[in-house]
């Protein structure tokens, strides 16, 4: 069995306020959800904002980050970021997750949200935190509000983490001796030894008359 777990606090910010997440110029709204009844809306015009999330982890794991983009109006969306850095205890940088671009004027369109798929790099040793971050640049002063929505971090375990080793078990009994095999060919035949030394001479027999 695999346990799929999201990691993201308040993703679908379904508490109606943004618990959970760090924010600038943002706002949770239920104008434009893309599930349930929230969204988190990102200004309009030039300003810039961001919404970022700190999330424990373990060291050697990899994720999937999936989430909702979205935008009102005729305007064309401006560029977004989404970065994903690894930290280590003291939240110092010790590797990079993930760093993806959403083109200008890509969110929106007939199907009206953007849906993002993206499959992390692994975590180093030592990491024990991600850093996400979604973020809107310096944008054109007519740029619609973007809507994010069902941000999920996904951690896949198979059966929760692995415990240690048991200790090794009993040697089970012998098993039944095997056929004898076949004779194999007799071998050459070795050199001649030297030849031993003479014997002494044996007592002289009695003459008979």
């Amino acid at each position: 069995m695999v346990a799929i777990i999201n990691l993201v606090a308040n993703g679908g910010f379904e508490t109606g306020d943004l618990s959970g997440w760090s924010a600038v110029n943002v706002r949770v709204t239920p104008e434009y959800p893309h599930s349930g009844n929230f969204s988190a809306r990102f200004p309009y015009g030039a300003a810039t904002a961001s919404l970022s999330q700190t999330i424990p982890i373990n060291g050697g794991d990899n994720f999937q980050l999936h989430l909702a983009l979205g935008k009102t109006g005729i305007q064309l969306s401006p560029r977004m970021f989404i970065t994903i850095s690894y930290l280590d205890d003291n939240n110092n940088t010790v590797g990079n997750a993930l760093n993806m671009e959403i083109p200008y004027g890509s969110i929106g369109g007939t199907s009206g949200w953007r849906k993002v798929l993206q499959i992390t790099e692994m975590a180093p040793t030592g990491a024990t935190q991600m850093l996400l971050v979604i973020r809107k640049p310096v944008s054109a002063i007519n740029a619609p509000f973007v809507f994010v929505d069902d941000v999920a971090l996904l951690s896949f375990t198979a059966n929760g983490t692995g415990g240690p080793t048991g200790p090794t078990g009993a040697t089970g009994p012998t098993g039944a001796t095997g056929p004898t095999g076949a004779t194999g060919p007799t071998g050459a035949t070795g050199p001649t030894g030297p030849t031993g030394p003479t014997g002494p001479t044996g007592p002289t027999g009695v003459l008979a008359f």
